[in-house]
């Protein structure tokens, strides 16, 4: 029975998609010639979502003489986050994936490096090694690797300061500095992480460039990722 051609799989129904094929997920399950009756559902479920970060949920069913159907949900893409190694999507959850089609994305990142990782679950759990590698590595280890996730926090976080940019600027990301931005008048502002105060550091920055311009200098940065340690350079 497992060995006839109209019990093996060539083909699946995708569901729910719009941005994936069902060729290219077909193409990562290793399914292609494989008996009906030798296909676990849960176990092709858990092998989608771990190599698709692009997806939500999935859910697999199978029948007879060799049907496999899969129903999914997609994240949506809320932030295009742009950096020299590639670009990716950001959902509202923090979970990054690569960018598969099109889709309308509110807010631009461009960014030095990648995003602030979220915290594990067990502190004492060591980071896997490929979440750590740059984008470019990650690349080339799978055509849908496993992306490093940020917090819903920073996302809210980037939301929220995309309205006090000023016009003609884009919002910026360092690894050392936060988020951030560079000012009209030529120099780079950088208010971290964290923006919950953001108001008490847009005030404290404004008192910080009126007093440079008393004494006649001219800042390369302006670092207020800490509110009560802020700073400035005067060089790159």
């Amino acid at each position: 029975f497992s060995s006839l051609n109209n019990f093996k799989v060539n083909a699946i129904t995708l569901e729910g998609a719009q941005r994936l094929s069902p060729e290219s997920i077909l193409s990562q399950m290793d399914l292609s010639g494989t008996s009906i009756i030798r296909v676990k559902p849960q176990e092709i479920q858990e092998q989608v979502l771990e190599s698709f970060p692009s997806l939500s949920s999935a859910k697999v069913s199978v029948g007879l003489p060799a049907t496999v159907s899969l129903r999914v949900t997609e994240r949506q893409p809320v932030i295009l986050w742009q950096q020299e190694s590639g670009s990716m999507w950001i959902d509202a959850d923090g979970v990054t994936f690569p960018i598969r089609g099109e889709s309308e994305v509110a807010f631009t990142v461009l960014a030095n490096g990648m995003p602030p990782a979220a915290a594990l679950a067990d502190p004492d759990e060591e980071l896997e090694t490929e979440a750590e590698q740059p984008l470019e590595i990650l690349s080339a280890l799978a055509p849908e690797p496993i992306y490093p996730r940020t917090t819903p926090e920073f996302v809210q976080g980037i939301i929220a300061l995309s309205d006090y940019v000023p016009e003609g600027s884009s919002l910026q990301y360092d690894p050392d500095f936060g988020l951030g931005w560079t000012d009209p008048r030529g120099w780079l502002v950088y208010f971290g992480n964290d923006i919950s105060n953001i108001d008490l550091k847009l005030i404290e920055y404004e008192s910080i460039t009126a007093s440079l311009q008393e004494k006649n200098l001219t800042p390369a940065l302006i670092s207020l990722e800490f509110l009560y340690a802020p700073f400035y350079r005067l060089e790159h």
